[in-house]
């Protein structure tokens, strides 16, 4: 994205996302000038160019509501006087796997940023995989006519001035939207159309602009609040001469779960903090966590993640003033809400909660707490447990690495099953199992499993393997940081040499694996390997990042798990009495079980074929939680 977007225009900051979001809010229309590198828009159009033999082209007549006439007013009517639109366009399948405009549309971090701008949760692919991305080509004498957008909002990058003729200018409040009146406001009526001139209002090649209409419009749903015309919202990037149009994302699909479910309130509705937020406790694997529905809180992330501050207690080292546990493992939240996508029933953001500092990070997933999102969609009727008692598997949407794991578990009555004989270590008792299955985890955060393509690198004259799995970690051998690698987590933490080279060890390899500066973020996590003492196949100290983890996550066990079994590799070393597909590492407090196959392919490449675990989880409150006054 680093080669695609250029520098200056950081969808990734808080501050520029609220910025960009204020504009629109403001204007009815965002321009970013300059979105687009010149190497990206040279590469779009010359693959565009490309295709020209294969354009289908249309035309067709309407009027500029994009509706059937009015039987009731005449011809000339502003209502049913007819434009013309010809144009040309190819489809999703004939749009290159490696072409920009696919990067930006597949990219976590522009949905997110386009979700944080509109105050909404999630932008979602479109369910039409034809219609995702479409090229226009608006040749000489064709033309896209007047009319008024009914999309939720419509994002247009312009990638070529026009040969000749045209200014694109935004003029809001042209038609009064909470009115049921058709025609035009005389008061806003301020549009020109200029026969000859260069693209003037926005820069005439690589400009972005988003726009969307105000409030209600004739034909939106009235239910006491603002809903959007439509599923889908249309990504639009246009060349003026040779236009490229690209795709949609859908905002919701309809529920197929639980019909009776107000889906368009999942999708950023924020609930009053003056009285309390509902929320529900749950213990997930050997984690704890504050478990919301997302239309329970701010869409807006800036928000949101201020209101979580508040209600968990940070910062502050006890937490005192909020229901955090004073550890990272106790300091976790997870935001669930009906899922758009086909191929998931639920989604689930993590959010880790400082305890200390005033931070919030969505840069990992959490393996623990997603052992109780399937419960808490059960209780909260997001999924519809059917038949009422019997065994389930839910497809869980990890939004923060845009994968999914199924969840397998048992209801009575249409409830969750809490108890059971399974046992996990960190957790006292036994509760019943559930089952995580993980589909396309190996490089949701760093895109692929070992981001540099090394099984080893050496950093800080440390051997490293630096693997993403489902979480991205670095892995060493105790040996070489001068300790066993059995002391105590106390004792660790206690260690200031060891603690100083650990961080700089954790700066190095996340700037390789491409996460940047993960100076005030919570990956990558660091796990110290040497041969096992207790009947495993190694052991393990894990710091998560500063912090010595009582255990090890979910995630980062799958992926020191996968690190064991590379050939070569320092967990490898140290891998003793392995004989099957069920890596046991031992940890502080116990030991833990991963289920990992891994393959290569004819080119050398490896990849997982299954990775899987058996956690617990139990509901320990449900009600309302009261945060701290701002």
């Amino acid at each position: 994205m680093n080669d695609i977007i250029n520098a200056n225009h950081r969808i990734k900051d808080p501050d520029y996302v609220a910025q960009c979001r204020a504009q629109l809010e403001a204007d009815g229309a965002l321009v970013l000038d300059g979105f687009f590198s010149a190497d990206a828009i040279e590469q779009i159009v010359t693959e565009s160019l490309a295709q020209r033999e294969h354009v289908f082209y249309a035309g067709s007549t309407h009027n500029v509501y994009l509706t059937e006439p009015n039987p009731d007013l005449s011809k000339d009517h502003p209502f049913n006087r007819q434009v013309l639109s010809t144009k040309g366009l190819i489809a999703d399948d004939q749009i290159s796997f490696g072409s920009p405009l696919r990067t930006v549309y597949d990219d976590p971090a522009f949905r997110s940023f386009l979700a944080g701008v509109l105050g909404i949760n999630h932008v979602y692919p479109y369910a039409d995989h034809v219609s995702s991305i479409n090229v226009h080509f608006a040749d000489a004498g064709r033309e896209l006519g007047w009319h008024f957008d009914n999309s939720a909002f419509a994002v247009t990058m312009l990638l070529q001035a026009p040969a000749a003729g045209g200014v694109f200018e935004y003029v809001p409040a042209v038609r009064d939207c909470r009115s049921r009146r058709h025609g035009l406001r005389q008061s806003g009526c301020r549009a020109r159309w200029h026969r000859r001139g260069p693209t003037a209002a926005l820069h005439p090649r690589c400009a972005c602009a988003l726009s969307r209409p105000r409030r209600s419009a004739p034909g939106y749903p009235g239910r006491g609040r603002h809903h959007p015309p439509a599923r889908c919202v249309r990504l639009q990037r246009r060349t003026w001469h040779h236009a490229v149009r690209v795709g949609s994302y859908d905002l919701l699909r309809p529920n197929r779960l639980n019909p009776d479910i107000d889906i368009l309130g999942a999708i950023g509705q924020t609930a009053p903090v003056t009285d309390g937020v509902p929320c529900m406790i749950l213990r997930g694997g050997s984690s704890k966590g504050a478990y919301f529905l997302a239309s329970d809180l701010p869409a807006e992330p800036r928000q949101r993640d201020e209101l979580l501050l508040r209600i968990m207690g940070s910062p502050d080292a006890r937490q005192i003033d909020g229901i955090g546990g004073a550890h990272p493992l106790t300091s976790k939240v997870a935001v669930v809400s009906p899922s758009p996508d086909n191929d998931a029933d639920i989604d689930y953001l993590f959010l880790q909660i400082s305890v200390d500092e005033a931070l919030v990070s969505d840069r990992q997933n959490c393996g623990n707490l997603l052992a109780g999102v399937a419960p808490f969609a059960i209780e909260r009727s997001l999924f519809k447990a059917e038949p009422a008692t019997g065994d389930h598997a839910v497809r869980i949407k990890m939004l923060n690495t845009d994968s999914v794991a199924t969840a397998r578990l048992s209801t009575i009555d249409g409830a969750p099953i809490y108890g059971g004989t399974t046992a996990i270590s960190g957790v006292p008792g036994t509760a019943a199992a559930i089952t995580l299955e993980f589909q396309h985890i190996a490089g949701g955060s760093t895109g692929a499993l070992l981001p540099t393509g090394n099984r080893v690198d050496e950093i800080e004259d440390v051997a490293c393997t630096l693997i993403d799995n489902g979480m991205p970690v670095v892995v060493m051998t105790a040996d070489q940081l001068g300790i066993s690698g059995y002391e105590s987590c106390h004792d660790l933490e206690a260690n200031a040499v060891l603690r100083t080279k650990l961080e700089a060890i954790r700066l190095t390899a996340g700037a390789r694996m491409g996460l940047g500066d993960v100076t005030t973020t919570t990956v990558p996590k660091l796990t110290l390997v040497a041969p096992p003492q207790a009947g495993g196949h190694l052991c393990t100290r894990t710091f998560i990042p500063h912090r010595c983890h009582d255990a090890i996550g979910v995630l980062g066990a799958v992926s020191v798990a996968t690190a064991a079994l590379l050939p070569g590799s320092p967990a490898n070393h140290v891998l003793h009495n392995f004989d099957g597909d069920v890596v046991r590492l031992e940890h502080p407090t116990g030991v833990f079980d991963a289920v990992i196959d891994i393959g290569t392919s004819a080119d050398g490449t490896i990849h997982v074929e299954r990775a899987g675990i058996i956690r617990t989880a139990r509901k320990l409150m449900d009600g309302t939680v009261f945060p701290r006054d701002e």
